[in-house]
């Protein structure tokens, strides 16, 4: 009877399990939703914390930063100035050092770069004699691919004499130009008296068609506006003028103890910023140049300043070429000698707008924007140049984009979960991760191959 049993008790087991398993089912699906479900909310935790983090570093460093402005604003200059200026100091020192070793009849020199070469031990610091100075050879310490350190340090000192003097004499005939120009206009004023007069009687025509009480109202506030003006810049000549020659100085002791003895920074920073001086002083030489070719073409005064003008202020992004083109447009509109002001001025206005979408949105995107640290997006670009202006003025819209340049560069030490946000972000684009993931391997491999060549 037992035997009997079995199937039938098979059968309700059976039937059993076929009810408990999609029981058993529901439960597992249950369960893995809810280790989703809490998994994400831990992701969501760890990424908001790390982002309230961040985000109040960054608002305590903000306001660190503008604190100390006064500070940080001839170093920073005197930085931007050293990696622009470094490279010919490293070239004319090399050239020196050569000579130096021809003369001394040492065929096999190599030339060193200063910032790369290693510090004076302790013991050479102290005088003390090393180990492996045989005597006799007193004198004769070598520091620089066969040249002694006494001839090293002298090279260097005449580099930074020629750098300097360079620098500081296209400084000056800049300012000598500017000079000259000013003398030029002087000559010619009477013809921007006139036109001021006829524009002057045009806008008193048409002002005489407006009802007097608003004719009065925009004289009151005129009047007003200019008297705080006057104002205000009276009571800051002074301390403007004790400032800029205080930090002119520093600027100097800056620039040329830094030239004098290069200070480490990091290979990737500096190749970053003195890749953006070149490439970037590169399209603004090309960019003024046509400046001045048009404005020389259409007669204005002052053609050669308003193209070194340009030159200068393009190295402040997206808003340096819209002030520079508007300099001349006052020059043009009151010089009588122009048939037609309100046409050439319209004619110089459009061609120099033409000129910054060639050489601004093609020319300079194809040369830096080629560089994978240096490609980001416009609306970001200016946001950065509003941000770093708030906290150093000029000197941040300066130097917002290679700041931001030499951050992105090392972007490889974050892991990517928080990179790949940071790069599309910074690109606006949703294909930046990837590019950055070939780049770093194409970089990789180069690294790899000059390690070994090595």
């Amino acid at each position: 009877e037992e035997l009997a049993r079995l199937p039938h008790v098979a059968a309700v087991g059976s039937q059993m399990l076929a009810h408990l398993s999609p029981l058993s089912r529901a439960t597992s699906v249950a369960t893995r939703v809810a280790d989703r479900a809490e998994a994400e909310h831990a992701s969501f935790h760890e990424h908001g914390t790390f982002s309230a983090v961040w985000l109040l570093v960054g608002f305590v460093a903000t306001g660190i930063l503008g604190s100390v402005r006064a500070i940080l604003t001839p170093i920073l200059w005197a930085f931007f100035i050293v990696m622009g200026l470094a490279p010919l100091a490293d070239l004319v020192e090399a050239a020196v050092l050569c000579l130096s070793a021809a003369a001394c009849g040492k065929r096999d020199f190599v030339y060193a770069p200063a910032a790369s070469r290693p510090p004076v031990s302790d013991s050479e610091a102290e005088g003390e004699p090393d180990e492996n100075f045989e005597e006799g050879e007193e004198g004769s310490e070598e520091c620089a691919g066969g040249v002694s350190c006494s001839h090293a340090g002298f090279a260097r000192i005449v580099a930074v004499l020629v750098v300097i003097s360079v620098f500081v004499g296209s400084a000056a005939l800049f300012c000598v130009m500017v000079y000259r120009s000013a003398l030029h206009m002087q000559q010619s004023w009477p013809h921007y008296e006139r036109g001021a007069g006829t524009i002057r009687t045009r806008t008193e025509a048409w002002m005489a068609t407006l009802p007097d009480r608003v004719l009065q109202k925009l004289t009151s506030e005129a009047l007003a506006g200019m008297e705080e003006v006057l104002s205000s810049l009276a009571g800051g000549i002074l301390e403007t003028t004790t400032s800029t020659i205080v930090q002119l100085l520093w600027l100097f002791l800056y620039t040329v103890f830094w030239l004098c003895q290069p200070m480490y920074i990091g290979k990737k920073i500096s190749d970053v910023f003195r890749r953006y001086i070149f490439l970037k002083g590169l399209a603004s030489a090309g960019y003024a140049f046509c400046i001045w070719i048009l404005l020389h073409a259409l007669g204005v005064d002052l053609a050669i300043v308003f193209g070194l003008i340009t030159f200068v202020l393009n190295f402040i992004p997206e808003i340096g070429p819209f002030i520079s083109m508007m300099l001349p447009l006052p020059v043009i509109l009151f010089d009588d000698r122009m048939q037609n002001p309100l046409q050439c001025m319209l004619l110089a206005l459009v061609g120099q707008m033409l000129l910054k979408v060639v050489w601004g949105n093609i020319v300079e995107i194809k040369l830096i924007e080629s560089q994978q640290e240096m490609r980001m997006h416009p609306v970001i670009i200016l946001f950065f140049v509003a941000f770093f202006q708030s906290i150093w003025g000029a000197t941040g819209m300066l130097l917002s984009v290679p700041i931001v340049a030499a951050l992105k560069a090392t972007l490889h030490k974050i892991p990517p979960a928080y990179r790949d946000p940071i790069l599309i972000f910074l690109e606006g684009d949703e294909s930046a991760p990837a590019r950055w993931k070939k780049w770093r391997g194409t970089l990789q491999k180069t690294d790899s191959i000059l390690a070994q060549m090595e």
